[in-house]
């Protein structure tokens, strides 16, 4: 099996040389996924309760939260320093709190697409709750930079560290009995959830 598993990388990787180098004006596909440690939050909700009194939960502080993220990148080569993509998939923000983001990312490689060295990158855009029974989107910021891997022809690797921060409007929940709060009932629902990223990518 593993015999077979390191062939197959072998090809995909001939393969992906023989298609030639990443140029200006080239489109470019990627695979990306990683950990995201939330390490601070911040959120405020007004509500009814089931009770029809009004409630108010205010919080904020450094607080760990393990999650994870996959996405897919669609790129353009703008030079062979610089690259624009759009990335969309599944990431989680919080606890009991996915969104499926889209965003636009901007990389910036000084030492160009087709060489080893740093790469910058800065992205933004917006996220959509898979559960209904959130208010809105989300909309996530992040930056960050890593290491560019050139594995020949069109393929490259990226080890990569961002911060995120995502401004959200989650599912509410009672804070005494953890019961969901319609949207009927919520008069206010803002939350700032930031984190620390590590993450892999494929590019070709």
């Amino acid at each position: 099996m593993k015999r077979t598993v390191i062939s197959l990388i072998s090809v995909f990787l001939v393969c992906a040389s023989a298609y030639g180098q990443k140029t200006p004006g080239k489109v470019s596909f990627g695979v990306e996924w990683g950990y995201c440690a939330g390490i601070y939050n911040a959120h405020s909700f007004v509500y009814y309760d089931e009770l029809g009194s009004m409630m108010a939960d205010k919080d904020k502080g450094f607080q760990y939260n393990p999650n994870a993220y996959v996405l897919a990148d669609i790129g353009f080569n703008l030079t062979q320093k610089a690259q624009v993509a759009i990335q969309c998939g599944y990431e989680g923000i919080s606890r009991d709190n996915d969104i499926i983001p889209v965003r636009l990312k901007f990389s910036y490689i000084p030492e160009g697409l087709n060489a080893d060295g740093a790469v910058l990158f800065v992205a933004g855009g917006a996220g959509f709750h898979p559960d209904r029974r959130a208010l809105g989107t989300s909309v996530s910021w992040l930056a960050g930079g890593g290491y560019h891997i050139y594995a020949g022809g069109r393929t490259g690797i990226e080890i990569t560290a961002s911060i995120r921060a995502t401004y959200d409007s989650p599912v509410v929940r009672d804070k005494w009995s953890g019961q969901v709060i319609s949207p009927s009932k919520i008069l206010q629902d803002n939350a700032l959830f930031v984190s620390a990223n590590i993450g892999a990518a494929v590019f070709f």
